[in-house]
């Protein structure tokens, strides 16, 4: 008899590493919560399968548990497990799968979103890689119309030097000629008055020596 105490004695000093873990109840069951370690104690509540419990204390084939809802009771320790039933499992894995789903959702939106805006920047880069082409285009015809301005600016400053050059000599020429036809027509009046006044001396001179004549 008094071994049997030293056993209970250990098996209740050991319920507090028991407490200590978490419970679940076993798949597809429906356990009662009684008052007390044995089918003649009073049902307090019903407990369903993947239920959580903490248990508190352990006699024989029972448990003693609190539930979450702070409720405490007995339960068959045959109908508790560490590891969480299958069907929590399951509808763990069903939560999962709807995320995965809805996330594979998002990125499906995504992905669609993301593949037209690619297409979009496709259009700008082409779009941008013809701009650059015309301006380049643009730009060497600059260069060249700029080259061949150069070179005709060149020229344009070269005749207009000379053109510049050829009237100053044209107005020389003009103001030589001038002044040439000028002592020209000089000459020609002091030779044609030279002329008349010559004749006018031989025509006087003819007269007298007639005079002279018909004196005799």
């Amino acid at each position: 008899m008094k071994r049997l105490w030293i056993l209970w004695g250990i098996l209740f000093f050991m319920v507090p590493g028991a407490s200590a873990e978490t419970l679940y109840v076993n798949d597809f069951v429906r356990v009662t919560l009684r008052t007390g370690p044995g089918l003649d104690y009073r049902v307090i509540d019903m407990v369903g399968t993947g239920t959580k419990v903490k248990p508190l204390e352990q006699r024989d084939d029972w448990t003693r548990v609190e539930v979450l809802d702070g409720k405490k009771g007995w339960i068959l320790s045959r109908h508790l497990t560490p590891d969480p039933p299958s069907i929590l499992l399951v509808e763990r894995l069903k939560e999962e799968n709807q995320r995965q789903k809805t996330k594979l959702t998002q990125f499906s939106a995504t992905n669609v979103r993301l593949e037209e805006e690619v297409k979009r920047l496709e259009k700008e880069l082409d779009a941008h890689r013809r701009e650059l082409a015309a301006l380049k285009e643009t730009h060497e015809a600059l260069k060249t119309g700029a080259s061949d301005y150069l070179e005709l600016k060149s020229k344009y400053e070269k005749v207009s030097a000379a053109l510049e050059e050829a009237t100053r000599r044209a107005e020389r020429y003009e103001k030589d000629l001038t002044q040439l036809q000028l002592h020209q027509n000089i000459r020609w009046f002091l030779s044609g008055a030279g002329v008349l006044v010559l004749g006018f001396i031989i025509g006087f001179s003819s007269k007298r020596q007639r005079k002279r004549s018909s004196l005799l």
